[in-house]
């Protein structure tokens, strides 16, 4: 092979993508988009919020209690909780009448066969928020407050405030890489999954945006009869090899556009997930991640080549492949299974099969999952595959300017694969 001639279907290729108004649309279009959603969400929601908040303010704060039990203290319901008073109505008609009219927020009703069944009823304004309340949200949390008003005077104060609040539990996972019991923080777990899924998301953007146009241009210059005046100056690999390299130039200097303008507001987003939690990047994951987005990537882009160049329309071979797009779809509905069992039968599957496995060791390394031994593995079956894709796609070039306008069938294909 000739790399100087590669060096100029290259160059060809890139500039031809980047100068498409598609591309152009896309690149800079996106962000803006993006910036424009973000920006529309957030100002509903700091609306939602102050409206929320006004609309809380002038609530009643007031709770009516009628306990026809007899076994609730009243003096607990009255001081009641979340800044939350209680009121005592001698009956349930009164009780009623103060919801109706805006005196009370609520009406709770203890039955007489409350000690027998544990059944309450509560009368609510319309459009009230919570049904029950909780205790730090819409309303007073009556479970607590019927608890509290139970063993008040039945228990000693000690043991009373243990059965009315939860037990503060500490939980300690065991690491394997350290062989000890730690605590782990759900946050601080979960935000190892963002490098993998930030390159997921990118993977599949590359495939559905930037190896379209490999797809688009290749089926265009073959019904335009040019690839036969492009294949007498190169021979099918060059062609094959040239165009990838040219898209994906073109490619990472669409995502290196996105990344750089998405940099201030991701730099904000971490500020603000790390008030919560430490925001863990482990090196590692991101040079996995690194690995398979390029190996991922070479690999669709080289499987659309083929189905380019061996398909009869532009539309025909869009919707194959929109069906191979499906499978770095997987991994990620698969997501819960990767976080209970990344060493499970399934995501290691999932893993070794290329076309699945630049999403699915991503998320299976983030999950601490895959020995070192498994990502090697994946990682020369990727290059194989990547190989294997371009040598098929590069005899699939050159047959399908032999059997121009026809639709050969699998067996025939294969036989000539064979020979070829």
């Amino acid at each position: 092979m000739d790399w100087r001639r590669m060096g100029v279907i290259a160059r060809r290729e890139f500039w031809t993508t980047v100068r498409r108004r598609e591309f152009l649309l896309i690149t800079f279009g996106l962000p803006v988009l993006y910036f424009l959603i973000a920006v529309g969400v957030g100002a509903a929601t700091v609306s939602a919020a102050s409206s929320a908040a006004k609309q809380e303010n002038r609530k009643t704060q007031v709770v009516g209690w009628r306990d026809a039990s007899g076994l609730l203290d009243q003096t607990v319901l009255e001081n009641g909780n979340d800044g939350i008073k209680g009121k005592i109505y001698a009956t349930a008609d009164q009780g009623k009448e103060a919801v109706r009219w805006g005196l009370a927020r609520a009406f709770v009703e203890i039955p007489n066969d409350f000690e027998r069944n544990g059944e309450i009823t509560v009368y609510l304004p319309p459009a009230h928020g919570s049904i029950f309340g909780s205790s730090s949200g819409n309303g007073p949390s009556y479970t607590l407050l019927i608890r509290g008003a139970l063993v008040k005077t039945r228990l000693p104060a000690a043991i009373a405030e243990r059965v009315v609040e939860p037990p503060d539990i500490t939980r300690l996972n065991f690491d394997p890489r350290t062989g000890k019991f730690t605590a782990t923080n759900p946050l601080e777990a979960m935000s190892r999954f963002v490098i993998p899924y930030v390159f997921a998301i990118l993977l599949i953007i590359a495939v559905l945006f930037s190896s379209s146009y490999l797809l688009h241009g290749i089926v265009e210059e073959k019904e335009a009869r040019v690839m036969e005046v492009l294949l007498s100056a190169a021979s099918h690999e060059e062609l094959l090899l040239g165009k990838l390299i040219g898209l994906g130039e073109a490619g990472m200097a669409q995502f290196g556009l996105w990344i750089a303008t998405g940099s201030i507001g991701g730099l904000v987003a971490l500020q603000f997930a790390r008030q919560f939690a430490p925001f863990v990047v482990s090196p590692g994951v991101a040079i996995i991640g690194l690995l398979m987005f390029l190996l991922g990537f070479s690999l669709y882009a080289a499987l659309m080549a083929g189905i380019g160049s061996f398909g009869t329309s532009w539309r025909e071979s869009q919707q194959i492949s929109g069906i191979l797009v499906l499978f770095l779809m997987i991994p990620l509905m698969l997501l819960p299974l990767f976080l209970e069992a990344p060493n499970g039968l399934l995501p290691r599957i999932l893993s070794w099969f290329p076309l699945t496995a630049p999403i699915a060791l991503m998320l299976r390394v983030a999950a601490g999952g895959a020995a070192l031994w498994e990502i090697l593995l994946t990682i020369a079956l990727l290059m194989a595959s990547v190989y294997f894709v371009v040598r098929l796609s590069a005899k699939l070039f050159r047959l399908s300017l032999l059997m121009y306008g026809q639709r050969p069938g699998l067996g025939e294909v294969v036989r000539m694969l064979r020979a070829a």
